[in-house]
């Protein structure tokens, strides 16, 4: 009844599908629409820093259609944020998100930043994505992404103290 009182409202529409789909009574092209969809709503959720709402809206959009990169990629970050997550789930999704789209850097170089965390890169590795860290943090810089841009310069740091391009553009942000 809501979805009819409300036709506009993409929650209500989508709360609808994911109930349909919890009974099998979503078609495959539906299915396919409403998971972008719920990661749509996922990344409202994200930007408005509701968390919880925003990492069940990826999970349901992954079920839905688990070969969604980008699900996979901010659920992890998500669940990065949360001290409730373990670093397994949190490597697997960044490792699915890579392995569904290989040319997704920001999902390689965030899988590495918690293989780093763990110890688990070798030093060649860690100073090959503290450079990725670096080239991301200029790119975000020059979109204006100016959290982003730190936060990929703080990490450069982290990984080799003396890259000094990332302390320079690090100091100009």
């Amino acid at each position: 009844q809501a979805r009819q009182l409300q036709p506009d409202c993409i929650e209500m529409d989508v709360s609808w599908a994911n109930a349909q789909y919890q009974q099998d009574k979503l078609s495959s092209v539906e299915q396919a629409r409403y998971a972008l969809l719920n990661q749509e709503l996922g990344n409202q959720r994200r930007r408005a820093n509701d968390v919880d709402s925003a990492i069940a809206y990826y999970r349901q959009a992954i079920d839905m259609q688990p070969d969604l990169a980008a699900a996979h990629y901010f659920l992890g970050q998500l669940l990065e944020t949360k001290n409730d997550s373990s670093k397994d789930d949190i490597i697997t999704c960044y490792r699915t998100a890579w392995q569904l789209r290989p040319n997704y850097r920001e999902a390689e170089v965030a899988l590495a930043n918690v293989l780093y965390t763990q110890n688990k890169l070798s030093n060649v590795e860690t100073i090959q994505y503290a450079v990725a860290n670096y080239d991301l943090g200029h790119k975000y810089r020059q979109t204006y992404a100016v959290d982003s841009a730190i936060a990929y310069y703080r990490q450069a740091i982290r990984m080799k103290p003396d890259l000094s391009g990332a302390h320079y553009h690090l100091g100009l942000i």
